[in-house]
């Protein structure tokens, strides 16, 4: 192995088999302290979960990946989800101390709009109050059997572990099928309040009837 010079100064010597660093470039080393198993994370964005579907399931959980501390806010991303069959509506919930937490304490409203082939048209949705869940969307259902769509969701949120202030989420979707059709294209625009002051530890997201057999899952947190 031939000697390695940087403009001009030899930073890496090989005399039979043996590799040395220059002494500069070991003083450089040693003062980033000790380097501790794992990796290194450079990015104000940190992925904290991903997982694609590789079984049919009825409900998502994604738990105990929270850390206010060091995290501004967080981003759950889905993307790519079909169903076995009518899955009626995407539902959502919180998780409280490890468990999806049922409590009537969900409020949302929100709209969209969708083009149904010729016509672009305005809905609209604010049926949440004090439920036990939220719709994560209007009035679809994800693709199934003959679509060859998906639908998607991008659901964004801060501090969900304070435990003064409600937990608020703006929940975006978009999909060009529904149900075993794909004559439609359509985005929404969903708020939910989850109105309670425990720390959360996770997020569901669940089937309203049937299961979800495909589907993308990261959560995401993005550095203070």
């Amino acid at each position: 192995m031939a000697n390695i010079k940087l403009g001009g100064t030899t930073a890496i010597t090989e005399s039979s088999g043996t590799v040395t660093l220059d002494n500069a470039v070991q003083d450089n080393i040693t003062r980033l302290g000790t380097v501790t198993s794992g990796y290194c994370q450079v990015s104000d964005v940190v992925k904290l979960y991903s997982n694609a579907i590789s079984t049919a399931s009825a409900s998502i959980e994604i738990d105990g990946y929270f850390d206010d501390t060091k995290y501004a806010y967080y981003k759950l991303v889905a993307i790519g989800l079909r169903s076995t069959a009518s899955a009626g509506n995407t539902k959502f919930r919180v998780m409280t101390g490890g468990s999806v937490n049922t409590n009537s304490m969900y409020w949302s409203a929100g709209g969209g709009n969708y083009n149904d082939g010729g016509s672009m048209l305005a809905m609209d949705r604010a049926d949440n109050d004090g439920a036990n869940f939220a719709y994560a969307d209007c009035t679809w259902s994800p693709p199934y059997g003959g679509s060859n769509a998906t639908i998607n969701y991008e659901i964004i949120f801060a501090e969900p572990q304070h435990t003064t202030y409600h937990k608020q989420f703006q929940i975006n979707s978009w999909s060009d099928g529904h149900a075993e059709t794909d004559n439609y294209t359509r985005f929404e625009h969903i708020g939910v309040s989850a109105r309670t002051t425990i720390a959360l530890t996770g997020l569901n997201i669940y089937a309203n009837t049937s299961t979800f057999n495909r589907g993308q899952f990261t959560l995401y947190g993005y550095k203070k």
